[in-house]
């Protein structure tokens, strides 16, 4: 199929980001993370290589996918809290999804910021998808966003991530100066203003990445990000 049908698609094919030179290839990369690779992950199923294909044709039969014809992780760019790439993330969503219903961004709630105008309608059409896969809130406004904000008086609450668009024109990034103050002064600190690249790398990842590898371009929203690094 073309694109990924969540109750329909049941496994996914791509390339490796290198060749592999044997069997025993720990942790196979995949070339790419595109929407439908990103999708096929968050729902824990399993992202092959066309090696298994082939072994299918010579077998002529389906053969049990082990080894290099498995896609273990996702390319990402940021990296974790050691400096090192974060890995096995698509295994890590296939281990959990008999265990648990909670997905990567579970009681997060997000706020979408900026005019998304230099990164395209289908990136923003992506991201929202996204979001919505992984088990985020989506923030329909700045006003709601000040609120709940203002209610974070629990130290258990969720995390609010203010994810932020590309362009470097938009001086405050949507964000009005009552919002500002608001996540200021926001009663626990689990507040990230990050690029929007942070959520293609949380969910290759497949946990929270920290906010600082991804420094938004708007000023207002450089003054927030550097409150949480």
């Amino acid at each position: 199929m073309k694109d990924f049908k969540p109750g329909k698609t049941q496994l996914c094919i791509t390339s490796t980001s290198v060749a592999i030179d044997g069997p025993q290839e720990s942790n196979v990369v995949s070339k790419s993370r595109t929407l439908k690779v990103m999708r096929a992950a968050l729902s824990g199923l399993p992202i092959l290589t066309p090696r298994w294909m082939k072994s299918c044709i010579e077998a002529k039969k389906i053969v049990a996918p082990v080894g290099v014809m498995c896609i273990r992780s996702l390319p990402t760019r940021g990296t974790d809290e050691e400096g090192g790439l974060t890995q096995f993330g698509v295994s890590k969503y296939a281990a959990a999804i008999d265990r648990t219903s909670s997905k990567v961004l579970s009681y997060c709630s997000v706020l979408l910021c900026g005019t998304w105008r230099s990164t395209g309608s289908s990136t923003l059409k992506d991201l929202k998808i996204l979001l919505q896969d992984s088990g985020a809130t989506v923030v329909n406004s700045a006003s709601t966003a000040a609120k709940m904000l203002a209610d974070r008086s629990d130290a258990n609450a969720g995390h609010f991530i203010f994810l932020c668009d590309d362009s470097h024109l938009d001086a405050d990034c949507g964000i009005p100066e009552s919002l500002l103050k608001s996540a200021k002064t926001a009663p626990n600190r689990k507040v990230l203003t990050v690029h929007f690249h942070w959520l293609f790398d949380s969910v290759s990842c497949a946990k929270l990445m920290t906010a600082a590898a991804y420094e938004p371009l708007s000023p207002r929203a450089k003054e927030l990000w550097s409150l949480c690094c």
